[in-house]
């Protein structure tokens, strides 16, 4: 996620080196992301971290939505995990049950549901002024699965982007940045 981050600020035009909390002396970094809104969510795990560094920080919240599906859009993971602790999984395991779960939502779908990923980004500044920005990527979910999937971003391989009409996993770097543009426009 950090590796992605950073490109999505290179293609932004921001020339800017991230750390990670780990990296600049946070250990033990846990929020709870319990807001009713994405950027609430985004700012929680910001203002968490500027509390204790006088560095600048950014922090991002995701949700997706998926047309005609009843879930909360903004627990992805705990959607998926329905009342698991996460904690008790592995990486791969957590996301092996998010790609089943969302497989399952486009099944039922007969296969292919629009859907959209909504992004929220919270920037604290050492001042802990808080600056937000929303974006919204529009994108098909499939009950099929592409690409070598990340555990980290496991819906990667299930849906194609609107943008590019391509999965996701199967577009090239440019592709990739047309998909994610609205994150760097914003």
């Amino acid at each position: 996620k950090l590796k992605r981050m950073q490109k999505l600020l290179a293609a932004a035009g921001l020339h800017i080196t991230l750390k990670t909390p780990t990296e600049v002396g946070i250990k033990d970094f846990d929020v709870v992301e319990d807001g009713k809104t994405l950027a609430e969510n985004a700012e929680k795990k910001a203002r968490a971290i500027a509390a204790v560094t006088d560095l600048p920080v950014l922090a991002d919240d995701s949700g997706f939505f998926i047309d005609g599906v009843e879930i909360d859009p903004i627990m992805v993971k705990r959607n998926a995990l329905k009342g698991v602790n996460e904690k008790t999984l592995t990486i791969e395991e957590i996301g092996k049950r998010m790609e089943k779960y969302y497989q399952g939502i486009a099944t039922s779908r007969g296969g292919r549901v629009d859907a959209e990923w909504r992004n929220a980004l919270c920037f604290v500044t050492p001042e802990k002024f808080a600056v937000h920005v929303e974006t919204v990527r529009p994108v098909i979910l499939t009950d099929e699965s592409h690409g070598i999937v990340d555990p980290h971003l496991p819906l990667r391989g299930l849906y194609i982007s609107k943008a590019t009409g391509k999965y996701v996993l199967e577009q090239n770097e440019k592709e990739e940045m047309q998909e994610l543009q609205p994150i760097t426009d914003g």
